[in-house]
C-alpha cells in the first residue's frame, strides 16, 4: 500500500489531481484509509489510476 506522495512522485500526477480523480470516480477509484484518515492505495488502485491517465491524457476524454 502506498501514501498519496508516493503514488504521486511514481506516476507524475500530483495529489491534488489524485484527490479530485478519487472524487469524480467515485465507487471506480477509492483508496484505502488508514485510521487517522490517510489515503493508502492498492496495486489495484495503481492500475484505475494509470487507465484514467491514458483516458484522460492519451484519449483525450474529459471529466
Amino acid at each position: 500500500m502506498l501514501s498519496i506522495g508516493e503514488v504521486s512522485k511514481l506516476t507524475g500526477i500530483s495529489p491534488y489531481t489524485l484527490r479530485y480523480w478519487e472524487k469524480e470516480f467515485n465507487g471506480i477509484l477509492e483508496p484505502k484509509r488508514t485510521k487517522g484518515g490517510q489515503r493508502r492505495y492498492s496495486k489495484s488502485c495503481l492500475r484505475i489510476i494509470d487507465e484514467i491517465y491514458f483516458l484522460l491524457k492519451e484519449e483525450m476524454y474529459s471529466i
